[in-house]
């Protein structure tokens, strides 16, 4: 299956309840905000249906990607490892919609309503 195709099956059983694990872990939110700007290698096709199968060849530069949260790498690890079992983020840098909506708000909020 195009990897795309298998990105928007997925994107469509998103739960919205998953925000609120958003809103009270700021190390996930750091890797969310991170994570669209990772180097990454995403493959063209995904053969399988599982999440497990949608992230088996892809290819993530983690030690950048935990560098740019700022995080400590073990919180930073951890916090990357929840984004990919909370289905939070997708192989090509997309963020969960109501996760980036939590980003957003929590962006905006910070500058004033801006």
């Amino acid at each position: 299956m195009d990897i795309r195709a298998a990105i928007e099956r997925w994107r469509a059983s998103e739960k919205a309840e998953t925000a609120a694990i958003v809103l009270a872990d700021d190390d996930l939110q750091r890797v969310l905000a991170a994570w669209p700007m990772a180097d990454r290698k995403t493959p063209a096709e995904v053969s399988g249906e599982t999440w497990a199968d949608l992230w088996r060849e892809v290819v993530v530069d983690e030690a950048q990607l935990l560098e740019m949260t700022g995080l400590q790498t073990g919180r930073a690890l951890q916090a990357w490892r929840r984004a990919v079992a909370l289905r939070l983020v997708y192989p090509d840098g997309t963020l969960h919609r109501y996760g980036e909506m939590v980003l957003r708000k929590r962006l905006r909020d910070s500058l004033g309503g801006k």
